[in-house]
């Protein structure tokens, strides 16, 4: 089955670098990971975070991988380099 998403509001996909409270004591920060999402613009927009995990290669690929199985293609901005990719 494929799905078309069509959504003019979706501006980009962002990869980030974030810290997570640890789950057995909310108080310490885990270690640095990095966070793929999808941002929307807009009214009623919002963030939706599609992946994240510890090494900047494997985030670059979701990056790329997992808008492309939901048939969209979008400009991925690494805050990591601060630069725009393709």
């Amino acid at each position: 089955m494929s799905h078309d998403i069509v959504d003019s509001s979706i501006a980009r996909i962002e990869i980030t670098q974030v810290r997570f409270h640890e789950q057995e004591n909310p108080l310490v920060l885990g270690p640095l990971q990095y966070m793929v999402t999808l941002i929307e613009e807009g009214e009623g927009g919002g963030e939706l975070g599609l992946w994240y995990g510890d090494e900047h290669a494997d985030a670059l690929q979701a990056a790329k991988t997992i808008p492309e199985r939901l048939g969209l293609r979008y400009p991925i901005v690494d805050r990591t380099v601060e630069e725009t990719l393709q």
